[in-house]
C-alpha cells in the first residue's frame, strides 16, 4: 500500500512540475513604476494557457524588491509605464494597448531565459500592442540562455536599440535558436549594430532571424545590419581590417522588408574564422541597403557568406554609394561568397549614371558573373539578374556562354549605355571561342540581335573574360554572350533601286548558318509574288557577305521585291518588301509599311533627287534614338534600315535630310 501511495505522490509531483514548466507564473502590473524598486508594482497569478492575468487587484501583491525574472511571464496593463532601470529577464511578455515599456537607459531584456523547470528549448513571444522603447531609450532584446524560438509580434510601436543573439545558447541542445519578427520595428541605435545573429559567436551556434512577410524592420541614423564580430589587429588591402571569430551557422530570412536605406552606417557581413561556419542571407522580400554595404572577405576568415536573392526578392542598393565586394581572384578563400546569387526572379537594383556601376551577381556561391553598366543618358535605377539557362534557344548552343543576364531599367527610354558581362572558362559551351567574333546579343521578341563586343581577360577567377559593347538604347532585355555564328542568319541591309533601264537589288548578311540560297521574288501588287532569280549563299559566315541581282525587265509603274532566304534544311524566311516605281510618278518619300513592324524602317524614294541623306529618328521626348546615312542614286529606290534592337513601341519622328531636302515623317512602331 505504501508503494502505491508513494507512486501516486511521485506521479502527482511529476504532473505538477510539467504544468509548472508549461505555464509560468504571471507578473501583471498594478501601476506605473520601476521594474525592481517600486513597491507594490506587481501582482501574480497562476500560469495558464493564454498567459493572461485575472482582473486588476485580484492577484497576490508583492512588495518592493520582488520582481519578475527568467521563469516568469510579464504582463503590462493599459495605462501603465514600466521602466526597467537595469538588465532584466522574463520568459515572455505582453504589453497591452495604452501600456509602455522603457529601459530607462541602455539595458537588455533577455527573453526565454528559463531556469528550474524551464530548460531548453523555450519558445515564447513578446506581444506588444502598446509601446516599447522610444527615440531616446536604449532598450534591446536578447534570447535567453534556454531560448529555442522567440517571436516579436503585435500591432504596437517598437522603437528599440537592437536585437542580438549571444553565442552558445542552449536551444534544443544543438544550439538551434530562432527569432521571428512579426511586427514593424524601428531600430534607433547610433554607430553600432542594430540587428544581428552574431554576438560572441560559438561553433555550436545554429541561429536564424526571420522577418515575416508584410512586416518592415527599419534601421536608421548611423546604425547598421549585422555585427561583423571582433576586429583583428592586422589590417591589409584590398580589404578593411580582417574580422575574427570562431562561429557556427547564422541565417537571415528576409520575407518582409529590411530597410537600412536611411542609415549612413556601414553594414558589414564577413565570414568567420571557422571553416564550417556559414552566414546566409535569404532575400525573399526586399532589402534596402544603406550608404555603405560590404561583403569583403577577410584574410584570416575561412568561413562562408552566402547571399541569395530568391524568387521575388529584391536587394535595393539605389541609396548605396559603396557596395564593396571581394574582387574575383583576390587573396581570399575561394568559398568566401562575395556576391549576390540571383535565383528565379530575384534581382539586384542599383542607380546607374555616366560612370561604371558594378552589379555583383552570380548563380551560386562560387560562380560569379559580374555585370558592369554605364548609362550616358538619364540617371536611372536598373536591375540585374543572372542564371545558367537561356529563355530562348540559339541555333548553335555549343557556341555560347551558358549564362543569361536580364537587365531592366526603371524609366523607359532615354538610356544610351555600355554593358560589360564577365564569365569564366567553365561557363563556356564546348565550342565557344572567346578569340572569335563575339556578340553581346539581346532577345528582341523574335530573335537575338546585338553588336560585336570587345573581349578581354583570360577566363580565370582572377582574370575573367569580359565582353564590352555600347550603344544600347534601353536595357529591358535578356542578354547573352555568343559567337556570331551561333546566331541565325542576320540580314544587315537590303536595297532596291533604279539602275539604267532596270532595277538592281543589293543585300548583305552579317551572319549565315547553313544558309542555302536567296530567291528574289517580284510582284506588281505586293501580294502575289513570282521568282525572278536565285543567288547561292555562302552558307556559313560570321562576317559581312554582299549579294546583288539585276532585274532587266521592270514593270512600268510599281515593282515590289522580296527575298526568300532558304536554309539547307528547307526552312526559309522572307525579307521586308521593297517598292520601286518606274515611269511618270510623283516625287516623294514614303515610309511603308507604317505602322513599322519588326524594327525594319522601309524608306521608299520615288522620282527623287540623287544625293546622300541623313536619317534621324526621334522619340516623343525629342531624344535621338538612331542616326544613319544612306545614299540614293536618283530616281526611285527602296531600302530597309534596321532600327535599334532596344527601341520601344510607340510614335516616332523620322527626319530625312539632304543637300536641298528636309522631310519629316511620323511613324508608329509596333
Amino acid at each position: 500500500m505504501k508503494k502505491i501511495i508513494t507512486l501516486l505522490v511521485v506521479l502527482l509531483l511529476a504532473t505538477s512540475t510539467k504544468i509548472f514548466a508549461q505555464f509560468p507564473t504571471i507578473y501583471a502590473s498594478l501601476t506605473s513604476g520601476t521594474w525592481g524598486t517600486t513597491g507594490n508594482l506587481w501582482e501574480t497569478f497562476t500560469g495558464n494557457a493564454t498567459n493572461t492575468p485575472g482582473a486588476i487587484g485580484t492577484g497576490t501583491v508583492y512588495a518592493s524588491g520582488t520582481n519578475p525574472s527568467g521563469t516568469h511571464f510579464v504582463y503590462i496593463r493599459s495605462g501603465h509605464t514600466i521602466t526597467m532601470g537595469a538588465n532584466k529577464s522574463c520568459i515572455g511578455m505582453t504589453v497591452e494597448s495604452g501600456a509602455t515599456l522603457l529601459a530607462g537607459g541602455s539595458f537588455r531584456l533577455q527573453l526565454a531565459t528559463g531556469g528550474t523547470g524551464f530548460t531548453a528549448p523555450q519558445n515564447w513571444s513578446v506581444t506588444n500592442n502598446g509601446t516599447i522603447g522610444s527615440a531616446s531609450d536604449g532598450i534591446y532584446f536578447e534570447p535567453g540562455t534556454n531560448a529555442g524560438a522567440i517571436t516579436i509580434t503585435g500591432a504596437g510601436v517598437y522603437n528599440i536599440a537592437r536585437i542580438r543573439m549571444p553565442g552558445g545558447l542552449a536551444g534544443s541542445g544543438s544550439g538551434t535558436v530562432s527569432v521571428t519578427i512579426d511586427a514593424n520595428i524601428n531600430f534607433n541605435i547610433a554607430a553600432n549594430y542594430a540587428l544581428t545573429a552574431v554576438y560572441n559567436p560559438n561553433v555550436n551556434d545554429n541561429y536564424s532571424i526571420n522577418i515575416n512577410a508584410g512586416k518592415t524592420v527599419t534601421i536608421s541614423s548611423t546604425g547598421y545590419f549585422h555585427n561583423p564580430a571582433t576586429v583583428a589587429a592586422v589590417p591589409g588591402p584590398p580589404y578593411d581590417p580582417p574580422k575574427a571569430g570562431i562561429g557556427g551557422n547564422y541565417t537571415y530570412n528576409i520575407n518582409g522588408t529590411l530597410d537600412v536605406s536611411g542609415s549612413s552606417g556601414t553594414s558589414y557581413i564577413c565570414p568567420l574564422a571557422s571553416a564550417a561556419s556559414v552566414i546566409t542571407m535569404n532575400v525573399n522580400g526586399t532589402v534596402k541597403l544603406g550608404t555603405v554595404f560590404k561583403t569583403d572577405t577577410m584574410y584570416n576568415s575561412v568561413g562562408k557568406v552566402v547571399l541569395n536573392i530568391n524568387n521575388g526578392g529584391v536587394v535595393d542598393a539605389t541609396a548605396t554609394t559603396t557596395l564593396s565586394t571581394a574582387p574575383p581572384g583576390a587573396t581570399a578563400p575561394s568559398n568566401s561568397g562575395s556576391h549576390f546569387n540571383t535565383i528565379g526572379t530575384g534581382v539586384l537594383k542599383r542607380s546607374v549614371g555616366a560612370t561604371d556601376v558594378n552589379f555583383a551577381v552570380g548563380t551560386s556561391d562560387n560562380d560569379y558573373n559580374l555585370a558592369t553598366l554605364n548609362n550616358a543618358g538619364t540617371l536611372d535605377n536598373l536591375t540585374v539578374a543572372v542564371k545558367n539557362t537561356l529563355d530562348n534557344a540559339v541555333p548553335v548552343a555549343s557556341k555560347i556562354v551558358n549564362k543569361q543576364w536580364t537587365i531592366n531599367e526603371g524609366t523607359a527610354g532615354g538610356t544610351v549605355g555600355t554593358i560589360k558581362l564577365s564569365w569564366k572558362i567553365a561557363d563556356q559551351a564546348a565550342s565557344f571561342n572567346p578569340a572569335g567574333v563575339v556578340v553581346l546579343a539581346s532577345w528582341n521578341g523574335t530573335r537575338y540581335i546585338g553588336p560585336v563586343a570587345v573581349v578581354t581577360g583570360s577566363g580565370t577567377a582572377a582574370d575573367p573574360y569580359i565582353a564590352t559593347a555600347t550603344g544600347f538604347i534601353d536595357f529591358n532585355r535578356a542578354f547573352i554572350v555568343a559567337n556570331l555564328d551561333a546566331l541565325p542568319l542576320s540580314l544587315a541591309s537590303i536595297k532596291a533601286y533604279q539602275s539604267g533601264t532596270g532595277i538592281k537589288l543589293d543585300w548583305a548578311t552579317s551572319t549565315e548558318i547553313n544558309t542555302d540560297k536567296f530567291i528574289v521574288e517580284k510582284s506588281t501588287d505586293g501580294v502575289s509574288f513570282n521568282a525572278i532569280g536565285t543567288v547561292a549563299a555562302k552558307g556559313n559566315s560570321n562576317s559581312l557577305s554582299n549579294y546583288t541581282l539585276f532585274d532587266a525587265a521592270p514593270f512600268v509603274g510599281n515593282n515590289y521585291y522580296r527575298l526568300k532566304m532558304l536554309d539547307k534544311d528547307g526552312s526559309y524566311t522572307y525579307s521586308a518588301i521593297l517598292k520601286v516605281a518606274i515611269g511618270k510618278i510623283k516625287t516623294e518619300v514614303v515610309i511603308a509599311p507604317n505602322p513599322v513592324k519588326g524594327n525594319q524602317l522601309n524608306i521608299q524614294f520615288s522620282n527623287f533627287e540623287r544625293g546622300t541623306f541623313s536619317i534621324n529618328v526621334y522619340n516623343n521626348a525629342g531624344q535621338l534614338v538612331m542616326n544613319k546615312t544612306i545614299s540614293h542614286d536618283g530616281g526611285s529606290s527602296s531600302q530597309v534600315l534596321q532600327l535599334p534592337s532596344q527601341i520601344k513601341t510607340g510614335t516616332y519622328q523620322v527626319q530625312i535630310t539632304g543637300n536641298s531636302t528636309k522631310v519629316t515623317k511620323t511613324i508608329i512602331l509596333e
